[in-house]
């Protein structure tokens, strides 16, 4: 999803880590009705789409059986944790390793190998990932311009603001309240 990209930075795709970050992504969700038609009432539930390549009975199944198999793999409840807790980035690190798995649809025959390949990456500060400055700002709010288009937001306005909250964050600084405050 683009806005997460928006909140994270370029090429994050997952659930921010943060209640804060999470509140910068339901600020786009508010009024949206593509998205809010995808929540349940309370919030606690969401529809979950996906595109299969081929439209046949049979491989449609397959699809339905591998995300249900995916889907049931997952946790019921979740808790933020730090990731720079080695307990954490190794879990962190095995749940990434099982969902490689099921994505692919087989086990690895170097499992081993590729847990700690992966968690050598998990283990990295967050600063080798991500570049936080203002052209970074700039790219990923064009990267999202069709859904910012859509709440009548323009580009440049949120690479803006988008800017001063990556280059300048302090822990109290949200993206929300940012675009508040410049919009």
């Amino acid at each position: 999803m683009n806005l997460n990209e928006a909140v994270e930075g370029p090429g994050y795709k997952a659930i921010p880590d943060s209640t804060d970050k999470i509140g910068n992504l339901w600020l786009y969700a508010q009024g949206n009705s593509y998205i809010e038609g995808r929540i349940s009432k309370d919030e606690n539930e969401s529809i979950i789409e996906c595109r299969a390549e081929e439209t046949t009975s049979q491989n449609l199944n397959n699809e339905v059986q591998l995300m249900n198999q995916f889907l049931e793999s997952r946790p019921k409840k979740v808790k933020a944790f730090p990731v720079d807790n080695p307990e954490t980035q190794k879990y962190l690190a095995e749940t990434i390793v099982k969902d490689l798995e099921i994505f692919l649809n087989q086990p690895f025959a170097n499992r081993q190998d590729v847990f700690e390949k992966v968690l050598t990456i998990v283990e990295k500060p967050e600063s080798d990932f991500f570049t936080k400055d203002a052209e970074a700002a700039d790219n990923v709010a064009h990267g999202a311009s069709l859904e910012i288009e859509d709440l009548g937001l323009t580009v440049d306005d949120v690479a803006q603001s988008l800017s001063k909250v990556v280059c300048y964050k302090t822990d109290t600084t949200t993206l929300d309240a940012v675009l508040m405050q410049d919009l």
